[in-house]
């Protein structure tokens, strides 16, 4: 038994999470600038979480696709969208009604569509993602 914190300690020892490349594999949230350019945001999302919330904990899965001057969010019954333009580092976008059904917004529909309606800051995440930033709430999408 006296052998065992010896044993687990040099195992622990020879344990390295870092390494000399760690950095450049998930560089620090502080050194990735924001986006400045439409084609920078181009592709196909899912929504990995939604003002703190994480996708697990998210009762349906929410799609996201952004071309060079569109935000779409196709739903089962409602169709969002914003067309986006970059000021700067300012995200800046506009509403674009879409069909919808009579069924109310769930929360989280709600949530996501205030969080990109009020979207002033994209940038990247150290996961190939995107963090999208506003005066809604906070948005975090991954690539799929």
């Amino acid at each position: 038994m006296r052998l065992f914190p010896l044993i687990l300690a040099a195992a622990l020892a020879g344990c390295h999470l870092g390494g000399a490349d760690s950095a450049s594999r998930f560089p620090a949230l502080e050194t990735m600038k924001p986006f400045t350019a439409p084609g920078q945001l181009r592709g196909s999302y899912r929504v990995a979480g939604i003002d703190g919330t994480e996708f697990t904990s998210l009762n349906q899965a929410h799609q996201v696709t952004i071309s060079d001057s569109l935000i779409a969010v196709p739903g089962d019954c409602t169709r969002n969208g914003w067309s986006y333009r970059f000021e700067g580092t300012a995200l800046v976008t506009q509403a674009i009604e879409g069909p919808a059904c009579r069924r109310a917004e769930t929360a989280e529909e709600a949530a996501l569509a205030r969080a990109l309606a009020g979207a002033t800051k994209a940038s990247p995440t150290p996961w190939h993602g995107i963090m999208i930033e506003g005066t809604g709430g906070t948005v975090t999408l991954v690539a799929d």
